[in-house]
């Protein structure tokens, strides 16, 4: 499995949603500020990359493919 197979299994099990590369994480999760550093942590810790935002996205309507683009 590829990371980003480990992640969206990862979110799978521990929110019980059918989500997919191209699912807009952020609405189908529903998840509150805290909970959204927490899950960056997890992120960086599977991908083993840092996280560096970009500040002019609006990122509720990302998918969780374009997410991903922001760990290097």
């Amino acid at each position: 499995m590829n990371k980003e197979e480990n992640i969206v299994k990862f979110l799978k099990t521990k929110y019980k949603k059918k989500i997919s590369l191209d699912t807009k994480i952020f609405l189908v999760l529903d998840i509150d500020s805290l909970e959204f550093v927490k899950l960056v942590r997890k992120f960086e810790i599977l991908l083993k990359k840092k996280y560096k935002p970009s500040t002019n996205q609006e990122i509720l309507n990302l998918s969780l493919k374009k997410f991903l683009i922001y760990f290097k």
